[in-house]
């Protein structure tokens, strides 16, 4: 089974939060909310998860971004800092039905868009 239908899907919302991270740039006043909202209404759902961790310790160590499910399905997973709770990495993975998740290669560039755009959410405290 290929997973190129995924990977393809996957390219596409890279470039669809390329063009939302370069209109949050460009954007002044009005236009900056409307893009902001935009951006937080993308995703499907947002989810963070923690390792092991020592009693009274709970910060999350790692979110994923859904940005579509099934076949395909493709998201946003990386490390959360650990004094801001704020994303220091960022992979995009796809699979389509009945696959292993696999990981888009992404240019710099790609991946620093990409990184901002999980930026722009709250993974708690």
């Amino acid at each position: 089974m290929s997973n190129d239908r995924a990977r393809e899907q996957g390219k596409a919302h890279i470039e669809h939060i390329q063009e939302l991270i370069k209109e949050l740039r460009n954007s002044y006043g009005g236009d900056y909310d409307e893009v902001q909202t935009e951006i937080y209404e993308y995703p499907l759902a947002i989810a963070t998860r923690s390792g092991w961790n020592s009693p009274g310790q709970t910060s999350a160590e790692e979110y994923r971004i859904e940005l579509c499910t099934g076949g395909p399905a493709v998201q946003i997973r990386g490390k959360l800092g650990t004094r801001y709770n704020e994303p220091e990495t960022a992979d995009v993975l796809y699979q389509d039905w009945f696959t292993e998740w696999e990981r888009l290669p992404l240019s710099r560039k790609e991946r620093a868009d990409v990184l901002e755009f999980a930026q722009q959410f709250y993974y708690g405290e």
